[in-house]
């Protein structure tokens, strides 16, 4: 019974939302588990581009510093990872205008170039 609701139903929402990634691609043909279709992972994309732009707005204009949206989890897409930190070393082979100063002020220079930090 479960095998003929509607992919956009509650249940099977649920079902697809509790499988883990192997489940996903292994039933990739049913229904139940099946990836979102390209209209569902389209219309989640112009949520997220919707929400990231209102944080964007938020941001630029409030003092503090806004927390940013969570992207909408995709079926069968785990959570992302954080980005790996890069060190000293590999930031001045990066950029060549830190590359003969001292790690520390290199380390200044290249978090105000970015803004990071």
């Amino acid at each position: 019974m479960v095998n003929h609701l509607p992919t956009e139903s509650a249940t099977t929402t649920a079902i697809r939302n509790n499988a883990e990634q192997d489940e996903v691609a292994e039933h990739s043909g049913d229904g139940a588990l099946a990836p979102w279709s390209s209209t569902d992972l389209l219309l989640a994309q112009v949520v997220d581009s919707v929400n990231t732009l209102t944080w964007i707005t938020a941001q630029a204009n409030s003092k503090g510093k806004v927390p940013k949206p969570e992207p909408i989890r995709r079926p069968g897409v785990g959570a992302r990872s954080r980005r790996r930190t890069m060190s000293i070393e590999e930031i001045k082979e990066i950029d060549p205008r830190l590359r003969g100063l001292p790690d520390d002020i290199a380390m200044q220079e290249y978090r105000r170039l970015t803004g990071r930090g």
